[in-house]
């Protein structure tokens, strides 16, 4: 067989050459590696003194990849020789320098560069020199374009490896510099990173608990409960309080995974000790100042009832006295509210339903009868319709009859002159439904779910003579929550509100007898 041509040879070896970096690029975990492994094919191919590569983003390497006997030589000229192809005319692949140019340093008689693209656009320079002007470069130019597209393979490889590590680094700065514990776990459920308030809490400095599956952290307390609840993907509880007596909210975000499910967790436990116990302090506090109150005010109570004894009142001093009671009453009624808003608080309440058999159309009945003088004062219509087929319910008397006691005030307060009010309690399927409506101004959309809030009143010019504690409505919706149901608004501006409270007729609401 005859030998091959010389230019079959070199094409065969150029081919070889090529295979052997694109194993060598694909191969590699060290993008510098991998980078210095091609300049170094680039010089063998061309036959050039030294190659270098300059990239826009110097440090994405580390330090700047080169290869030859004459790569130091050529390092003057980096920036000038960069600019000079990004520079270069649209469309034209490649700039050659030849002896002279001033933007080749002394020692280097001959270049030929190449832009390094990714993403479509320039990224860095691939530079070739010879210490002598060698034409034979212009033979190597097929071959050292595709080089160059393989170098902005690996260029882009070193941006990924950087942006991984940088986004690492502002994830553990971030995490570690937060108070609050924050473990991730993968979708497996093993723990793959703590910060330092996380494992203090877990006891395991050091990274102990990191690879360890989350459902097998020990411990007995809430905490460790909460961890092997999140291992079986049960939710976990609102609250969880520590070995130690600290109370954390758990809040748990995933982490989107490639194929659409989670790819993890974070877990972050709130510490909520601080602000449980200055909650509690501000609690006990109203409450202190709230039981203080009730005794002046029945003194001041008594003594207005007793003006009369002494001696008739003209009609002046009957009015401020009328006045007087009223502010009396508005007050007291604020106490109790204050009271009861504090006791079934959620987070720093310790009330227990006190249960007892009660006739709730007697408690229905009542809380509309209650309100009978106040609405013929304002020439309201209050109807009330009760069903009497209701049951006896196992249910605390005094904070059911307050919250319905609650709903027909408030809607004999905001309704204005004219208007009707109508109270009806009836049966529902499972629930007995306590109904107050009435056909006064309505009440805004976006304000309806802030009803039930601590705190909260709305702000209407009709309703600026009307006095309140912004706690009626958030002491009914916890009330009925305590009791396993709930309470909620319908309303339409314009056309009236009704008000409802459900509690269901089953569990503890149910007589021993009938359950």
């Amino acid at each position: 067989m005859s030998n091959p041509s010389p230019i079959l040879a070199q094409y065969a070896h150029n081919l070889h050459a090529l295979l052997d970096v694109t194993r060598q690029v694909a191969d590699s975990t060290n993008p510098y590696a991998a980078a210095e492994a091609l300049l170094s094919m680039v010089c063998r191919l061309s036959g050039a003194g030294g190659a270098r590569l300059v990239l826009v983003q110097p440090d994405l390497f580390g330090q700047i990849p080169a290869a030859g006997v004459l790569a130091g030589v050529m390092a003057p000229g980096d920036r000038l020789v960069a600019e000079r192809v990004f520079e270069r005319p649209a469309g034209q692949g490649f700039v050659t320098l030849g002896a002279g140019d001033p933007a080749l340093p002394a020692g280097v008689a001959g270049a030929v560069a190449f832009p390094i693209t990714l993403r479509g656009r320039d990224v860095g320079v691939l530079w070739l020199g010879t210490a002598v002007d060698d034409p034979a470069l212009a033979d190597a130019l097929p071959v050292l374009e595709i080089l160059a597209a393989q170098i902005g393979v690996v260029a882009g490889y070193a941006q990924a490896i950087y942006e991984a590590r940088s986004d690492r680094r502002w994830l553990a700065a971030i995490v570690t510099s937060t108070p609050d514990p924050v473990i991730v776990i993968d979708r497996q459920r093993v723990i793959r990173l703590l910060n330092p308030p996380a494992e203090a809490l877990l006891g395991a400095e050091g990274g102990a608990a990191v690879g360890v599956p989350v459902g097998e952290i020990a411990g007995e307390d809430a905490l460790a409960e909460a961890l092997r609840a999140l291992s079986q993907g049960d939710p976990l509880p609102s609250q969880v309080v520590s070995a130690d007596g600290r109370t954390f909210a758990p809040s748990l975000a995933a982490i989107d995974g490639e194929e659409g499910g989670p790819g993890g967790w974070v877990l972050i436990l709130r510490d909520m000790t601080h602000f449980k116990r200055l909650n509690r302090s501000m609690s006990e506090f109203l409450s202190t100042v709230s039981h203080d109150m009730r005794s002046p005010l029945t003194f001041m109570k008594g003594y207005l009832d007793m003006l009369g004894m002494i001696g008739p009142l003209n009609e002046r001093q009957a009015e401020f006295v009328e006045k007087i009671a009223g502010g009396v009453t508005q007050m007291t009624d604020m106490v109790e509210k204050v009271l009861d808003a504090g006791k079934l608080d959620p987070v720093t309440g310790t009330y227990e339903l006190a249960r007892e058999p009660a006739d709730i159309a007697e408690l229905a009945h009542g809380a509309a009868q209650s309100q009978v003088e106040a609405a013929r004062k304002k020439g309201l219509t209050l109807l009330a319709a009760i069903a009497d087929d209701l049951p006896i319910l196992n249910v605390d008397r005094n904070m059911l009859s307050s919250a319905f006691t609650n709903l027909v005030e408030n809607a004999v307060k905001y309704t204005p002159q004219g208007g009707t009010v109508e109270v009806t309690l009836d049966m529902e399927p499972g629930a007995v439904v306590f109904r107050v409506r009435d056909n006064g101004y309505g009440i805004p959309l976006a304000d309806q779910a802030r009803l039930f809030e601590r705190n909260v009143r709305l702000h209407r010019p009709e309703w600026k003579r009307v006095k309140g504690s912004g706690l009626g409505l958030f002491i009914v919706k916890n009330v009925a929550q305590r009791h396993g149901g709930d309470a909620w608004v319908e309303s339409v501006e314009g056309q009236g509100s009704t008000f409802y409270i459900s509690i269901p007729l089953d569990g503890a609401n149910l007589l021993a007898e009938s359950s």
